[in-house]
């Protein structure tokens, strides 16, 4: 998407990996686990440099990895939209069949369907479960859910879309308050299980098509949350 900033966003493309770290972050722990591991390349969905940067000093992630020699690339919206990419990872750990992609002008998200219908507090549970998920915030609505449309991580904007296509529910990682009101106020219900839990479930696919790709290169799955929470 045209704000965003994908690709090789640190290091020389010409560079040898034997070892790769894949993330959903570029973190200071994460760069730790890549130097114990041997890696050359972390691959991470967030974008390592999204902001322009003014300066880069010591204390910064990207100072300690140029001064680490540690590359980076970053497949963020590239990856939410792949055919198999972040939001289809979300749908099948969680158990959604018969998947179709969510209208909308951003070509973002999927519907797909419960094996059978669950009323909104059940869904929830299921997707604390299947997701790791800290917590799960949702509206009651007024309907048990079979058909849910989802977009992985900030995509609380897309829960009319959702409404529109005729789904039962929407499933987010974060929402803003006034859309929690407006859904709430529309008797729609509405999941959030969080931006990580909703898109560090692509890392172990992701990690498994490269292994298939790149047979030579080691992989591991970083997926630990940098967040702490009482």
């Amino acid at each position: 998407m045209e704000f965003d900033n994908c690709g090789l966003l640190i290091g020389d493309a010409e560079a040898e990996v034997t070892s790769c770290l894949l993330a959903l972050d570029v973190t200071h722990e994460a760069v730790a686990r890549a130097e114990a591991v041997s890696a050359q390349l972390l691959i991470t969905h967030h974008p390592v440099i999204f902001h322009p940067l003014k300066a880069v000093r010591k204390d910064q992630v990207v100072y300690s990895l140029i001064e680490k020699k540690l590359s980076v690339v970053s497949a963020h919206t590239n990856l939410d939209l792949a055919a198999e990419g972040v939001n289809r990872a979300l749908a099948e750990a969680i158990g959604l069949t018969g998947l179709e992609p969510l209208p909308n002008p951003d070509g973002l998200g999927l519907i797909g369907c419960f094996p059978e219908p669950l009323r909104v507090s059940e869904c929830a549970a299921l997707l604390k479960e299947r997701l790791s998920a800290a917590k799960v915030e949702f509206t009651e609505g007024d309907r048990q859910i079979r058909e849910l449309a989802l977009v992985s991580g900030s995509g609380g904007s897309y829960w009319e879309a959702a409404q529109a296509a005729g789904a039962d529910a929407f499933l987010t990682g974060e929402v803003r308050h006034d859309g929690w009101i407006c859904a709430l106020n529309s008797r729609f219900p509405l999941l959030a299980a969080g931006h990580h839990a909703t898109e560090a479930v692509v890392l172990e696919p992701l990690s498994r098509w490269l292994e298939k790709e790149f047979p030579m290169v080691r992989f591991e799955v970083y997926r630990e949350f940098p967040l702490a929470a009482l």
